[in-house]
């Protein structure tokens, strides 16, 4: 019987887990949000276990599993949040670099085309090192010269959301 919901009264079940919207505790219990409620109830103290084969559990045990289950979503986000920074910061620097050898060597079109192939062999699990790509992150370290800028502003943003603010002013124009 290992999985089956252990023999409490619905509405004591429900009273005893926090519901996270992926399935509850353990993903071993899932009940339908109207079952429980408004999503970010506070938890509420752990009365037992959730399967019959599990042993019961101190009377804390819940709220240490909410508190690390809501340190680690804060962790979650805040490793997303660099990870972007660190991509757009790239973005900025590889399109940089295409600016200061076109104005200094003259690079062309073909030039980023070759970059960009080169680059895609080696990094094959990579994205967003496409040609196109390329020539947005030139226009993006066009759009925004100053590097600190980017560091403090712009790169709190998604790259998509960058794009849409790179080309921002032509759709405007258009639409006048």
């Amino acid at each position: 019987m290992h999985g089956e919901r252990a023999s409490l009264p619905k509405a004591e079940l429900l009273a005893t887990c926090r519901h996270d919207g992926a399935g509850g505790v353990g993903a071993k219990a899932r009940w339908r949000k109207s079952e429980l409620g408004a999503r970010d109830e506070a938890p509420v103290e752990w009365r037992g276990s959730v399967t019959q084969n599990e042993a019961p559990m101190p009377p804390d045990y819940g709220m240490l599993l909410a508190d690390l289950r809501g340190r680690i979503a804060q962790e979650r986000v805040r490793i997303v949040v660099a990870a972007n920074t660190a991509m757009v910061l790239l973005y900025w620097d590889i399109g940089q670099a295409i600016r200061e050898r076109q104005q200094t060597e003259g690079w062309g079109t073909k030039v980023i085309d070759r970059l960009a192939a080169d680059l895609q062999r080696a990094f094959p699990d990579m994205t967003g090192l496409s040609s196109r790509n390329l020539k947005y992150m030139r226009s993006f370290a066009h759009a925004w010269p100053d590097r600190q800028l980017v560091q403090q502003a712009v790169a709190q943003l998604p790259w998509s959301h960058n794009l849409i603010l790179l080309h921002a002013p032509r759709v405007l124009i258009l639409s006048a």
